[in-house]
C-alpha cells in the first residue's frame, strides 16, 4: 500500500514544518499499531508512507488500509491546531509471489494517484496484471 498525507503542503504552511513533523509522527504512529505483528510500515518520502501487508489477499488489503484511513481521519491535532484534522490517500496492489516488486509498488503508487484524483481521503485498489 502507497500512502501519501493529503494536502501536507497546507498543514506545512499553516502549522509550521514543526507541526508538519508531528503530523508524519502521528500519522507513522497510528498507522503503525493499526497493523498485524508481521506487517511492516515505513516512510517512503516526504509525506508519503508504505505498508506491506504479509500473506495478505487485495480484499483484505483494503480492509486494513480503510481500517488505517479513517483512523488517521479521526486524529485530533489539538496541540498543534484545534481546528487541524488530516486525511490519506492510499492505493493498494497485491504482489504475486515471484512477481516484481517495483511493478508491484508502481500499481500501488497509480492507484494513489487514482484517489488523489478522485478527492482524495480514500483507498484506491490497483487492478491485479
Amino acid at each position: 500500500c502507497m500512502i501519501d498525507i493529503d494536502f501536507f503542503k497546507k498543514i506545512n504552511d499553516r502549522c509550521g514544518h514543526l507541526g508538519g513533523d508531528e503530523v508524519l509522527r502521528r500519522v507513522a504512529r497510528t498507522a503503525s499499531q493499526a497493523l498485524r505483528q508481521a506487517d511492516f510500515f515505513g516512510r517512503y518520502g516526504g509525506e508519503e508512507f508504505v505498508m506491506l501487508l504479509t500473506d495478505t489477499a487485495l480484499e483484505g488489503a483494503m480492509i486494513t488500509a480503510e481500517r488505517v484511513r479513517t483512523q488517521i481521519e479521526s486524529l485530533a491535532f489539538g496541540e498543534i491546531d484545534p481546528a487541524l484534522r488530516v486525511t490519506i490517500s492510499i492505493g493498494v496492489a497485491e504482489h504475486a509471489r515471484r512477481g516484481d516488486t517495483a511493478a508491484t509498488l508502481q500499481r500501488a503508487d497509480e492507484a494513489l494517484y487514482r484517489a488523489k484524483h478522485a478527492g482524495r481521503n480514500q483507498c484506491v485498489a490497483a487492478p491485479c496484471p
